[in-house]
């Protein structure tokens, strides 16, 4: 999950910082979508991957988002990420019993 949300906040960074973008929002999204289709399109031998459904949702919710509130979307979606490596650093350190 927190891939997922890392690789997305990259898109919306550089599209942000695209001083050309007229529509980031739209950008942003196309280009999360451009990642899903390229996602799909390889084997996954890695337990530790990009969730299919969280790059749908953000695709989805960027489209939705008006583009001034991008920075705080971003932000939010970066405190969820935290929250998912923190998750994931508990269970590394739980291990196999």
């Amino acid at each position: 999950m927190a891939l997922s949300i890392q690789k997305a906040n990259e898109i919306v960074r550089s599209v942000i910082s695209g001083p050309t973008v007229t529509a980031p929002h739209v950008a942003a999204s196309t280009q999360v979508q451009k990642l899903l289709d390229a996602w799909r399109a390889t084997p996954h031998y890695d337990t530790l991957d990009m969730i299919e459904a969280e790059l749908v949702g953000i695709a989805h919710e960027l489209k939705q988002t008006p583009p001034e509130r991008l920075k705080t979307y971003m932000d939010l979606k970066e405190k969820e990420r935290v929250t998912w490596i923190g998750q994931a650093q508990l269970v590394k350190i739980g291990g196999q019993q």
